[in-house]
């Protein structure tokens, strides 16, 4: 019975102490905030009557793209209306930092590459007053698998300059989940090749995923067709795609006269990229009139199980204010502030590799 004691008390001591290096454990939500709220590869090229006011004309312009580009990512069309015209000194309040990638100069003109980084509170907080619902979540990546065949030729895991720089030209950076393309080694070209990955079982594409630290892939199949059968000229690209874990399905074709094979799939990709942002987003859209407060247990049978949860929920970008008012074995009790519904925030505690279940008449929060 001492020795049982004496463990609770070095455990409760264990408990305490890995709560204070929580946030070191949990840097990598601060990452994907950074990245949610964070546009990149902005490019400007001004000519003015010097280089020194080209440059103060080129970020302006950057600062006013990347205020454009985050509303486009964090919230929808419609909602927008909602907002004023910010004055180039509002707008800047709302800017935590302005990154100079790369630069040019010359008597008048400046050409610059960067990177604009928004407050994400003070950005956040912006949005709410003026009642627009928005992303606070960022979510995993997400495997690209794309088999796209033109004429008797197949390319998925072989190189292909024209498929190549099309992928360039595409911007996934600035997107809400990033947005990974695999490296195609041995073991993933012979898991799936071009002509099955139409109908390949889910689980496999999941392997390959796996290997990657994710557990979603978006899988892509396009083929670049001639209009007409008696070569008569002119082609176009037929696709059709699908996320993994979802419902999300769909289709098309991209038809750009004048335009090569690069353009056309440029479009594809800008097309189903479209599609998916728009389901995620109304997934994670939170509306931040709402919220409440939240008491519950969590599971604490190890010093592990009780950090493990923590850490995640610190993660959990709609959470906060959390409170330990119970430390105890194989049980303990915390209580959170949330923002959002309930259903929204169960979406984004399961994103973060945790779920609600019922305990009774209580909740307890568990991983998965």
């Amino acid at each position: 019975m001492l020795k049982s004691c004496r463990y609770f008390y070095l455990l409760v001591l264990g408990f305490c102490t890995a709560f204070d290096t929580v946030s070191a454990v949990a840097q990598p939500a601060a990452s994907r905030m950074d990245r949610l709220f964070t546009i990149q590869n902005i490019k400007v090229d001004e000519t003015a009557r010097s280089a020194n006011a080209a440059r103060t004309i080129a970020i302006e312009k950057a600062e006013r793209i990347a205020y454009d580009k985050i509303l486009e990512k964090l919230t929808q069309p419609e909602d927008r209306e909602k907002l004023p015209a910010l004055s180039k000194e509002a707008l800047r309040t709302l800017i935590l930092g302005l990154e100079i990638v790369q630069e040019q100069t010359s008597s008048r003109r400046y050409l610059g590459q960067m990177n604009v980084r928004f407050e994400p509170t003070l950005f956040s907080n912006y949005l709410g007053r003026h009642n627009v619902p928005h992303i606070l979540s960022a979510g995993k990546g997400i495997l690209i698998l794309h088999a796209h065949s033109r004429g008797l030729e197949q390319f998925m895991w072989s190189q292909d300059t024209l498929l190549n720089d099309a992928r360039t030209r595409v911007d996934w950076s600035n997107r809400i989940r990033p947005y990974v393309f695999p490296l195609g080694a041995l073991k993933e070209r012979l898991a799936v090749t071009p002509s099955m990955l139409e109908t390949a079982p889910e689980d496999k594409i999941l392997e390959i995923a796996a290997d990657y630290k994710l557990d979603t892939v978006l899988v892509i199949n396009s083929q670049w067709r001639p209009l007409a059968t008696d070569g008569s000229g002119g082609a176009y690209v037929a696709y059709s795609y699908r996320l993994s874990g979802s419902n999300l399905t769909g289709h098309g074709q991209v038809t750009q006269e004048g335009a090569g094979e690069e353009d056309h799939l440029v479009k594809m990709y800008e097309n189903i990229l479209r599609d998916v942002e728009t389901s995620w987003r109304q997934q994670l859209i939170v509306d931040t009139g709402t919220g409440g407060q939240m008491a519950l247990f969590i599971t604490s049978e190890t010093l592990d199980h009780y950090t493990q949860v923590m850490s995640r929920l610190k993660t959990v970008s709609l959470v906060s204010d959390i409170r330990i008012t119970e430390i105890a074995i194989p049980l303990s009790r915390i209580s959170f502030r949330y923002t959002g519904n309930k259903d929204q925030l169960g979406l984004a505690l399961k994103f973060a590799g945790l779920k609600l279940r019922a305990y009774g008449e209580a909740l307890i929060l568990e991983t998965f």
